[in-house]
């Protein structure tokens, strides 16, 4: 008995048919049947069947205009007659259009979206997303989704751009959706506000930087947006919904204004000026750690417990030492170094009092020795009013705690020196708690090294941690399951999180947990081009 014919069957057998088919008569009319059957389900064309169908043929890969037309035998200037089929693919949700940077060529790149793959194995038609339940943190997590798919070249900047009006679009009952769609803004600003907004948002950073839409936003729009705002012509300024926060004007954050109208109330105190972080507005969070930090991590945090630190403090002062602490976290991206500064806050209730790396170096020379000079002045006033002795947090500190020069050439070298030589004097001197973090131990100065009291280095998660992580960001998982993941993937903290993240923004748009392999696609991808994983048991996931 004949089987019958399916979504998946149908683009099985047009993939086969047409492999270096050149379109010929005899090889269209052969798929005449299946090319009906997808008409009649999911309305496309013979063409469209065909495009759809390499693209499933190389599930899990990227897809080129060219390479469209290689799977044919084809000229590549046929490909471009039917570019408007691929572009009604993209609009209706059969593709994900990827790699921004090469918009503005004919030869993008194209992969199956997952609504396409899920009308595949579950033989049905693409169900569109019911925005009517949307809420506010599911909005939120999908903004965040888009701007991290673009900013890894998963989905193009002018996708994006389309999802993200789609979403705004439907999702009217969402204060921040309604409130957005009522400034009219141009598509690029649109963008850049939904990055600070995110930054704020989902970051719990009250700025945006370069680093965060610099891969995001086309460059060849970043001078038109600088320039604009240094001369306070740009859209978001003349709304008053952002401002630029240095002179160089590549660092935005929004206004008071701009956080009332948009955000609301409980978001205002990331608008101030000031650096400290009250940390009862630190959110708890569970911590993992290797065997080795999490002894050194519980010795410090009993150390900076209010009553051990005063009666220590004052011991070292009765015996003529200086009572001061001093501690640099080293290792890894994503590994938890700065999120553990948070924690030690909240569970000693301390502030902390993040310095601002890029606000100190000036181009003028003795300014910058100013600045940092202000800093450790501002901090001692600050300690000597605080019942309880806040933390002063370098984060990311390698630029200001590196190497001094020895051999002076310039005037950048001299500042650099000198501000070392004051940082150094002031942690001589150094009563309080400072905190420090830095990826790069090697160039750190010997002179700052001997001031450190602690020195705790933060390694990659053993296996048996990363299966921890794992469950608790998803525990949905289960142990096995989490388990081969955790042995397959050397991730650190951070990109595990971020695994979870994507995740949780495709079960948000689909309406589904991932399957295994899609899982396992998406750990793939976190890799970012490194080498992945020897002798890997696919099956086992």
């Amino acid at each position: 008995m004949k089987a019958k014919m399916t979504i998946g069957s149908a683009f099985e057998t047009i993939a086969k048919v047409t492999k270096d088919s050149e379109f010929k008569k005899e090889a269209m009319d052969a798929i005449a049947k299946e090319g009906r059957f997808l008409k009649r389900i999911m309305g496309l064309t013979m063409m469209q069947s065909y495009i759809v169908s390499v693209i499933l043929e190389k599930a899990g890969e990227t897809v080129t205009c060219l390479g469209l037309a290689e799977y044919a035998d084809v000229s590549p200037i046929r490909i471009m007659t039917i570019h408007s089929q691929i572009d009604d693919l993209v609009k209706r949700g059969f593709l994900n259009e990827a790699d921004g940077r090469s918009a503005a060529t004919w030869n993008m790149r194209y992969t199956a979206s997952c609504s396409l793959i899920s009308a595949v194995r579950n033989n049905h038609d693409l169900l569109p997303y019911d925005y009517c339940e949307t809420t506010s943190d599911d909005m939120w997590q999908m903004i965040a989704g888009m701007l991290y798919d673009c900013d890894y070249s998963s989905i193009s900047y002018p996708y994006m751009v389309q999802q993200i009006k789609n979403l705004f679009a439907n999702c009217g009952h969402i204060d921040f959706c309604r409130k957005v769609n009522e400034q009219h803004l141009m598509d690029d600003n649109l963008v850049l506000l939904l990055v600070i907004c995110n930054c704020l948002v989902n970051k719990s950073e009250d700025y945006a930087c370069t680093n965060d839409y610099e891969d995001i936003i086309p460059t060849s729009i970043h001078t038109r947006i600088i320039r604009q705002f240094k001369s306070k012509t740009h859209e978001l300024i003349k709304k008053d919904l952002v401002k630029a926060k240095n002179e160089d004007c590549d660092e935005f954050c929004l206004t008071k204004n701009g956080i009332l109208h948009l955000l609301g109330q409980e978001y205002l105190g990331s608008e101030k000026d000031e650096s400290e972080q009250p940390s009862r507005n630190i959110v708890a969070k569970e911590m993992f750690y290797n065997a080795d930090e999490a002894s050194q991590i519980e010795r410090l945090t009993n150390l900076l417990s209010q009553d051990n630190f005063i009666q220590i403090q004052a011991r070292m002062r009765k015996v003529g030492m200086r009572p001061g602490f001093c501690t640099i976290f080293h290792g890894a991206p994503g590994t938890g170094k700065t999120e553990t500064v948070l924690q030690l806050a909240r569970k000693t209730g301390r502030e902390i009092v993040q310095v601002d790396l890029s606000s100190i170096k000036d181009k003028y020379v003795g300014e910058s020795e100013k600045r940092i000079q202000a800093v450790f002045t501002d901090y001692g006033e600050k300690l000597a009013e605080s019942d309880v002795a806040p933390i002063l947090f370098f984060n990311e500190a390698d630029a200001i705690f590196g190497k001094r020069h020895t051999d002076v050439n310039s005037e950048v070298e001299q500042m650099s020196n000198a501000m070392q030589n004051i940082i150094l004097q002031a942690m001589e001197n150094f009563e309080g708690i400072l905190v420090a973090t830095t990826n790069l131990t090697d160039n750190l100065d010997a002179a700052f090294e001997r001031r450190f009291l602690y020195k705790i280095e933060f390694k990659k998660p053993s296996t048996e941690v990363r299966k921890k992580i794992w469950l608790s960001m998803i525990p949905e998982l289960g142990e096995k399951n989490a388990e081969v993941l955790a042995s397959r993937y050397d991730f650190s903290g951070g990109q595990i999180e971020n695994v979870a993240r994507r995740m949780m923004v495709d079960a948000m748009l689909y309406g589904r947990t991932l399957t295994g392999k899609e899982v396992i696609s998406v750990c793939d991808e976190e890799l970012f081009g490194k080498k992945k994983a020897l002798n890997i048991n696919k099956k086992s996931a």
